[in-house]
């Protein structure tokens, strides 16, 4: 981890939220929530990260990756309906004056 030896308790403790902030940062709190039910079930492999040591706190980097995980089917879901709203209705399709598409991007 990026913590810097010869650090006290307290300088410690907030080197170590700075890194857990900066990689959960944009993460909603209820994925973290899930992501940390999960590691604390034992349910954290399939990651693709190696063996899990389960008896120490996860990385930041473990965590993130269970926030994704957390996030995947509502990111699914919402790159399903982000596909329902771009459709055309069928007249539009069906009519024969030439189509405009205009593109969209989706972050």
């Amino acid at each position: 981890m990026a913590f810097s030896a010869g650090l006290g308790p307290r300088e410690e403790t907030d080197a170590k939220i700075e890194v857990y902030l900066g990689a959960l940062g944009d993460v909603p709190p209820w994925a973290i929530k899930g992501a940390i039910s999960a590691w604390a079930k034992g349910d954290a492999g399939g990651l693709g990260m190696g063996g899990i040591n389960y008896s120490f706190m996860p990385a930041p980097a473990i965590l993130h990756a269970l926030c994704e995980r957390e996030l995947r089917p509502y990111r699914e879901q919402e790159a399903h309906l982000e596909r329902l709203l771009s459709a055309v209705s069928l007249d539009e399709a069906m009519s024969p004056k030439p189509q405009v598409v205009a593109f969209r991007r989706i972050p």
